[in-house]
Formats: C-alpha cells, structure tokens, sequence
C-alpha cells in the first residue's frame, strides 16, 4: 500500500522555495520567546534543580528507610528470575555508582549465561554459594561511549557487560539514521521547512525540535533502508545541511572495529546481533530484506569475532517495532535468545524470543534505579497506569482515520532550490 508523498520544502531569506502544491500554513503562528529576566532565569533554574533532587530524595528515603532492601530480599524467594538491564548511552561517574550497586547486590552474570541458566536450571555450586536475584547488563547500538565509558567501567570493576551492534554503521561516517535527523533540525539553514502538509517556522528551537520528531517519524517508517537513506539524503540537500564530518557529540558515533576488538580481548564484554542498518523491522516491506538484515548482521559479527552469536535486540523492540514475521526471522536465523524493550521481569516462562528488558537512563541516579527494580518506585507505578489508560481507553475515530491514512501514504520529498 501506497503512503501519499511527505513533501518537504523551505523558504530562505524571505523567498519560499518548493517544488509541487504549497503546504497550508498551520493555524498558529510561532513567535520565539522573549529573553528571561534576570529574576525569571533564576527562578527557572531553581525550578529544574529542585526537580532535580525530588527524585533523589524520595528514592534514598525508600532506600534508608529499609523498604528497597527488604522487598529485594522478598523477590529472591518467589522463583527463578532474571532482570535484564538496557542502556543506550552512558557517561562515566552515573555509570560506575549504578554498576557498583548492581555488583554488591545482584548476581551480575553474562548474558547468555543468565539465560542459560534462567531456562536450563542453574549449576548446582552457583546456586548453594548466591542467592542474589540474576541480573545482565545490556547496551544497544554500539556508541562511542559505550566503549570510552561502559566498556572502561566494566573491564576496572569486573562487572560482565552486553552489547548489540549494527555492523552496517561500524567504521563507518555516517550518524546513526536517528541522530542524524535530529542534526538535519539543528543544523537546517532556512526560515521554515514544510514536511507531510505542516510547516515549522525555525526561528526558535521549539519548533526545530518538533521538525526533528517529524524527520525522525518519516525515516522510522521507510518500508526500506534504501529509500530512508534516500530521504535523509534529500533532507539534507532540501535544508541546506553538510554531510556530516563528526558533529558535536562524538560519544554518539558508532564504535570501529579496532574497538569491538579491545573490548573482545578483555574478557568482560560480549556482543550480539542488531540487524545490519538498525530498520523498523515491522516497517519493512520486503519480506527477504527483512530476513537478510537479521540474518547477516549475525554472519558479519561472527567472522568478526570469530565466535558464535546467540543473542539479538530488536530495533526499538516495541510490538509495534516487531511484528509476527520479525520474531519468525529472528527464529529462523537460528538465534537463541531475542531482546525487547518491553518493560517487564523474565521467568523461564518468557518466550525466549521476546524477553523483557528494563531501561536505565545513563544519567539516572543509583537510588531510583535500586527503587525501580524492588519495584517500589512510585514513577514505575504511574508510568505503568498511563499504559494501562492508553490500551483501555480507545482513540478517536478522527485519530485512527489519521493513523489509518498515514499508513497508505508513500515517501516521497523533493529537493529545491535554495531561494532564487
């Protein structure tokens, strides 16, 4: 099926310049904010900061409170379990607390140890010397920092880590398709860009942030890695944005194989499968690109690393992300284990091929992490009824009409010309 065309265009120094229909303007005009007053910066700040520390506090009352330690000692008895833990980005000092706290109070294994030993019963002498709940460290992609920061952290304080490559972009220039759309925004030299029917005035970052969500929109749901690559390409001629030479966040870019390798060597990280250009894999139209990015992801990291990969993580790992034939390809490429980022604990229940993982911000402070995986955090709690609200109470008839439409509608942005 047909998704009509997400026409992109631009104006430039008062000239509009666009290729096709116009886009109807919206509704509201955006006007940039005027700048903060002393007072009021000083009154923003406070406000941030003391949003800040909230979390903080709530968290080490739950935790010196007695309430963290004593639920975590309850979960231990109620049967086999196994928490499998997912990071994207890291950063060093947030890091090396969380793995510090994991490492005292969780059984810290291996990931497919763990797995191993979640649906085979573990060893006997692993069971009378730890009683500690399981638990496997996993970060997707494969970021720069993973290896300047998580790799670092691991090997110093012994802690076994996990992480899931996409080949396609290992050594190579480009960003991370993701990234590289939230750079496109930035980075976009024209007063105004119009993509699928809505223009963004680009004066103030508020509505460059909104123009990066729409970017991002179009290229996660390309039917194809080619035509994503066609579209970030157009998009980056359309707004005026050189390609790429290393941008401002260089803890983003992927990892080079001469890294993979180092941290191969040191015997505390392990790597697995995250297709070969990280697609949507339920997006993809093609039934044999689909196999053939989770097939050969996995060919291309064994003659890699010269050993055999047993674990993938799907693309943004949601149900919506993965679909009936993205599980049956992961099956049929003869993967043992495949990882969501659906929130959840696994039991030997779990269907191997959709384990549930919990997401951990780089960032995040070790007393919300110790609370949230008692269970006892209240923002899991909330979190989980906003869920809960969004499958009981159905959408608009005018909202499924939109999402509807937007699923016929086809990838299509033309270039312009930059003014006249």
């Amino acid at each position: 099926m047909d998704r009509g065309p997400a026409v992109l265009t631009t104006r430039t120094g008062g000239q509009r310049a666009e290729r096709g229909p116009p886009a109807p303007r919206p509704r509201g005009t955006f006007r940039p904010r005027r700048p903060h007053s002393g007072r009021e910066l000083e009154l923003t700040v406070t406000t941030r900061s003391a949003r800040a520390l909230l979390p903080r506090l709530l968290a080490a009352s739950l935790y010196y409170s007695g309430l963290v330690p004593a639920v975590r000692w309850w979960r231990r008895r109620v049967g086999p379990r196994l928490v499998i833990l997912v990071y994207h980005r890291s950063s060093d000092e947030p890091l090396r607390r969380q793995l510090r706290y994991l490492r005292r109070h969780y059984r810290v294994l291996p990931l497919e140890q763990a797995l191993q030993d979640l649906y085979r019963g573990p060893r006997r002498e692993a069971t009378t010397r730890d009683t500690r709940t399981p638990l496997a460290i996993t970060f997707d992609d494969g970021y720069l920092d993973s290896y300047l920061s998580a790799a670092a952290q691991a090997r110093d304080l012994r802690v076994p880590i996990t992480i899931f490559l996409v080949p396609g972009y290992i050594d190579g220039r480009e960003n991370f398709w993701w990234y590289e759309t939230a750079r496109l925004a930035r980075e976009a030299r024209s007063d105004e860009a119009t993509i699928a029917g809505r223009t963004y005035l680009l004066s103030g970052p508020g509505q460059r942030r909104e123009l990066a969500r729409a970017l991002y929109d179009v290229a996660r749901g390309c039917r194809s890695v080619a035509e994503r690559e066609v579209f970030l390409a157009r998009a980056r001629e359309t707004l005026h944005v050189a390609q790429d030479a290393g941008g401002d966040d260089p803890g983003g870019r992927p990892v080079t194989w001469a890294q993979v390798g180092e941290m191969q060597e040191s015997g505390w990280t392990s790597f697995g499968a995250h297709t070969l250009h990280h697609p949507v894999l339920k997006c993809l139209a093609d039934s044999a690109e689909l196999e053939r990015e989770v097939r050969d992801s996995r060919c291309v990291l064994e003659r890699r690393l010269g050993e055999p990969v047993r674990c993938f993580a799907y693309p943004l790992g949601r149900a919506e992300h993965i679909g009936a034939d993205g599980v049956r390809a992961v099956q049929e490429a003869g993967y043992d284990w495949a990882v969501t980022t659906l929130r959840g604990i696994n039991s030997p229940r779990t269907n191997p091929h959709l384990l549930r993982r919990i997401g951990v911000g780089g960032e995040q402070d070790w007393l919300v992490l110790a609370a949230e995986l008692a269970g006892v955090w209240p923002m899991a709690g909330l979190r989980w009824l906003r869920l809960a609200a969004r499958r009981v109470v159905p959408r608009s008839l005018k909202e499924k009409a939109q999402a509807s439409a937007g699923a016929r509608r086809p990838l299509s942005i033309e270039p312009v010309s930059r003014g006249r």
